[in-house]
């Protein structure tokens, strides 16, 4: 009689094998956020990456690298734009062009009263903890350039400038008319901190001057 042979697999052989099975697979990018990448017609385009997608809401953060490699002896690094689908609606939200493209054409993300999810405090914390460049100098800059924000998200940016210096963010919102109506935003801005530097000098003095233009009513 033969006797019966036992196999014997390293536990670790198993365990590695587990883990390549449930490696995580890159999403399919959406057909519509493709077709929108490439209307935009960035040169040399990389594959679209997708970094924060929120189901219940159909709502899709991407970004996609482009041009020519920059910088390549101290490691190479592209231009890269990042975007926001929310539903049937696409638009960049930063481009960080180093090869001096004519982007003139290019769609930013318009904003308006059916965005209610981008004005709330749990998705900015999301998209702040999935790219905090992009949430601090793309999304917010936006948001303050837009006259469709409701004022109090435009308030609630004023309030941010006191504990994160960015004072292009305060001289973004004293553009926005919305913000040049508001006494409270305005006040916020005119009394904001003296930091180091003093970056918010000369936004403190324009605030004030539209103040002062509101008259006391």
């Amino acid at each position: 009689m033969k006797k019966s042979v036992l196999l014997y697999i390293p536990v670790t052989l198993i365990l590695l094998a587990q883990s390549c099975k449930d490696k995580s697979v890159e999403p399919e990018i959406p057909t519509d956020i493709v077709v929108f990448v490439r209307s935009q017609n960035l040169p040399k385009v990389q594959p679209i990456k997708i970094f924060l997608e929120i189901q219940q809401e159909d709502l899709i953060a991407f970004k996609a690298s482009y041009g020519d490699a920059q910088d390549c002896p101290s490691g190479c690094f592209y231009s890269s734009a990042s975007g926001l689908k929310v539903r049937t609606k696409i638009g960049w939200l930063r481009i960080n062009d180093y090869d001096q493209n004519d982007l003139s054409h290019i769609v930013n993300y318009d904003f308006d009263s059916t965005d209610t999810i981008l004005f709330t405090n749990p998705f900015w914390d999301q998209l702040n903890a999935a790219d905090s460049w992009v949430y601090r100098y793309g999304f917010l800059h936006l948001l303050a350039s837009d006259k469709d924000v409701p004022t109090d998200v435009l308030q609630r940016i004023a309030e941010g400038l006191y504990t994160f210096i960015d004072s292009h963010l305060g001289s973004l919102l004293l553009l926005n008319s919305k913000v040049q109506e508001s006494r409270t935003i305005l006040t916020l801005l005119a009394e904001l901190p003296v930091f180091q530097g003093d970056a918010y000098a000369e936004v403190r003095e324009k605030a004030r001057d539209l103040l002062n233009s509101l008259g006391n009513g």
